[in-house]
């Protein structure tokens, strides 16, 4: 994949779209079953005003990575948006940005800033997005006319007046006077009258989109947003906005920035939710607008929309600088958004709105939405909502319609000005929300090496799995009802599905995808729901072997393979050769198999009955257990007449601490009675497989307790020592 981010034609951008469509109904990965809903009657009932427009699904992309280029304004049009902030511009517009630019593992971060298309690059894609939309809109929508494009320009007034910028905007305002409308219009007719499109789209949908290509909507740009560097001075903005509404015409918006909290505030914030490893610097919210310059420029902005027939309106909020400490990006500074940004971005619109009840719009909104915040947004007054950060996570594009879906649906309980009593409730809620919390994301959707070159999906909790287990597919036909076909899934890597479904680390939670929405799938909870119920094959999967040929070392006929040792290792050895159609015997000296999970781990913490059920499936597939026997050497083995032999016995040999008298941990419990036993340091397996066999009793009398270690033994020996009568304390030392 290039770091350079390139362009597409209109007519290859269509060309994908109905071949695509054509061949896997989906658009850009936008699954058809997903987008089709979205444009029923039934889904598009409310509305919202965006200045002289409305719109059904009041949210979309932000100006980022989402509104760059042609594909992706398509790809957020069919995911729900209906409100496009495009990329800000800007007059340099020959960057060099290094990568990695952006970060999003939890929070966003980012260092560019603007975009790295040229400015005539910028509003070629702009054009052909929207000619984009529109030809799928005309397809697909009921109100077909139901979106906005949003031009976002900064940073200065000497830029924005320039050539350079001036060009750009005026060639987004009257497309039709650039050769490259007649070339962008050739193309989009050329495209519909294709049999590809035909056929994907029918003749009906071709016949709406010979309509819209005749005569398409000219003029994208709907209103336009100001978006200044931290630190530009008030009376800058000001003059930039008045230029926009008073010369240029446009509707307009102005980006605030969060500083506007105050930096006391904004650290009160973060360090509330446990933010601290974000670090803010005091003077980047001294050299920022300060507030009461906010309101003042506010009123004035207001006034002069007022006095020209135009629109004007308040957008919050920026990104939040701060010091780049994280070590994956470049520069000595980097740009927060996201859900840490939330909680600050709510407080200054509560506090914004509690100060201009005059103002009597909502505020457009950005900065941290989500499902968890979108309807509560919409209910107190702000819209339309856009976003970047939480589309940069897994599932993508795919998450507006959630959030349209939300937002829509919140419409009707929506006041026409922002509420400052919700706002204040709001932003209050967010300092107990468990998910606005640093500390409630519980890992990270991420792969540890190198992508596939040529495909860049893998499933992070797959991965991570130690046997690779089959995550999505299983916990896909659990969830389908289809608990046999789940248990299967997981047996062809994991022979031991009860003992695992209850024990296993399950690190594949920490990397699953789901932590970036409402938190991790419980993989390891879904695993052994589909082994109690579903059903296993007890046959081997392939046809019976034949009758071993290959003689033994003694010459004897052989017999397969035997295994020394019937825990999980010697077990699910035992189950991947069985089902290959393998005779194998499992030697243990132990009188029942199953090893540690069977005679070291408490049984408060799984139940015999799981174990014996992994096992019987074992022993249902043709495996001979020989309990009670240990085999004197790998020599006897082979002149008994196995043919191949593996070892499972497992590393119990302990560790010593040297602490004093190390007793054996077989000892008796002889100091029962006696006013204090002999302090004894034990090997904590030893102690648990005692406790195992004989009962939190065989310990009595002990009255404290110190475990050394921190892992799932010194845990399980805790609460083993915790259970012991007359113990009076347990201190784990880690």
């Amino acid at each position: 994949m290039s770091k350079v981010m390139g362009t597409s034609s209109l007519k290859r951008v269509l060309e994908r779209t109905a071949g695509e469509y054509l061949a896997k109904d989906s658009i850009f990965e936008i699954p058809g079953r997903y987008f089709r809903p979205l444009f029923a009657e039934e889904a598009m009932t409310g509305s919202l005003g965006v200045m002289s427009g409305k719109a059904s699904f009041p949210v979309g992309p932000a100006a980022g990575p989402h509104t760059q280029i042609a594909p992706n304004i398509l790809a957020a049009y069919l995911a729900g948006a209906r409100v496009f902030e495009l990329k800000t511009v800007q007059e340099n517009d020959r960057l060099d940005i290094e990568k990695p630019c952006i970060e999003a593992l939890d929070e966003g971060h980012n260092v560019e800033w603007s975009t790295e298309l040229s400015l005539d690059e910028a509003r070629r894609e702009y054009i052909n997005g929207y000619l984009a939309v529109q030809t799928m809109a005309a397809v697909f929508s009921p109100k077909p006319k139901d979106f906005f494009f949003n031009a976002s320009v900064g940073y200065t007034l000497k830029g924005i007046k320039g050539p350079k910028v001036d060009a750009f905007i005026e060639g987004l305002r009257r497309p039709e006077l650039d050769p490259y409308w007649d070339q962008a219009l050739a193309e989009l007719k050329e495209a519909v009258e294709s049999d590809a499109f035909a056929r994907a789209f029918g003749e009906e949908g071709r016949e709406r989109a010979r309509v819209l290509a005749s005569s398409p909507a000219n003029r994208p740009v709907h209103s336009i947003t100001l978006s200044t560097m931290h630190g530009c001075p008030p009376e800058e903005i000001g003059r930039i906005g008045s230029y926009l509404i008073e010369e240029k015409g446009f509707d307009a918006y102005i980006k605030l920035n969060p500083t506007l909290v105050g930096y006391e505030e904004a650290r009160r914030i973060l360090d509330t939710l446990g933010w601290e490893r974000i670090l803010l610097k005091r003077e980047s919210f001294e050299h920022d607008l300060q507030f009461a310059d906010a309101l003042e420029l506010i009123r004035s902005l207001d006034a002069t929309a007022k006095a020209h027939g135009r629109n004007f309106g308040v957008k919050l909020s920026n990104t939040l600088a701060n010091a780049n400490s994280g070590g994956r990006l470049p520069g000595a500074e980097r740009y927060m958004s996201g859900r840490a940004l939330f909680p600050i971005t709510a407080r200054l619109a509560a506090r914004l709105a509690a100060s201009l009840p005059e103002y009597g719009r909502r505020f457009s909104y950005c900065g941290g939405v989500s499902a968890f915040n979108a309807s509560e947004l919409i209910k107190a007054g702000l819209g339309p909502l856009t976003l970047a950060t939480d589309i940069l996570k897994p599932g993508g594009y795919l998450r507006l319609g959630q959030i349209a879906r939300l937002a829509s649906a919140a419409l009707p309980s929506s006041p026409h000005a922002p509420d400052a009593e919700a706002l204040e409730r709001l932003a209050e809620a967010c300092l107990s929300r468990a998910e606005y919390r640093e500390d409630w994301k519980s890992g990270a959707a991420r792969i540890e090496g190198a992508l596939p070159l040529t495909d860049c999906f893998a499933a992070p909790c797959e991965r991570a799995c130690p046997v690779g287990q089959k995550v999505p597919a299983y916990v896909a036909a659990q969830g389908s009802g289809e608990s046999d076909r789940a248990l299967a899934i997981i047996l062809s890597d994991n022979a031991l599905p009860r003992i695992t479904g209850t024990l296993c680390d399950h690190v594949c939670q920490e990397r699953c995808s789901r932590v970036d929405y409402e938190g991790p799938v419980r993989i390891r909870g879904v695993k052994l729901d589909a082994a109690i119920s579903g059903k296993a094959r007890l046959s081997p999967l392939v046809a019976a072997a034949p009758e071993p040929s290959q003689p033994s070392h003694a010459g004897l006929p052989g017999l397969g393979t035997a295994i020394v040792g019937a825990g999980p290792a010697g077990l699910a050895c035992a189950r991947h050769l069985a089902i290959m159609g393998q005779p194998v015997t499992v030697f243990d000296p132990e009188e029942s198999p199953g090893g540690v999970p069977s005679h070291t781990i408490p049984r408060f913490r799984i139940d015999r009955e799981l174990i014996e059920a992994d096992i019987a499936s074992i022993a249902g597939l043709g495996v001979k257990i020989r309990k009670g026997e240990r085999p004197a050497s790998a020599e006897e083995l082979f002149s008994r007449g196995y043919t191949s032999i593996f070892l499972a016995a497992g590393a119990e040999k302990p560790r010593s601490l040297r602490l004093g008298r190390e007793a054996e941990a077989s000892g008796t419990a002889a100091n029962q009675g006696a006013p204090e036993p002999e302090p004894e340091c034990l090997d904590a397996l030893a102690f648990l497989r005692r406790v195992n066999a004989e009962g939190s009793g065989a310990y009595a009398g002990r009255k404290k307790v110190v475990v050394a270690g921190g892992g799932n033994t010194a845990c399980d020996a805790v609460r083993a020592a915790a259970r012991i009568p007359g113990v009076e304390k347990v201190n784990l030392s880690y």
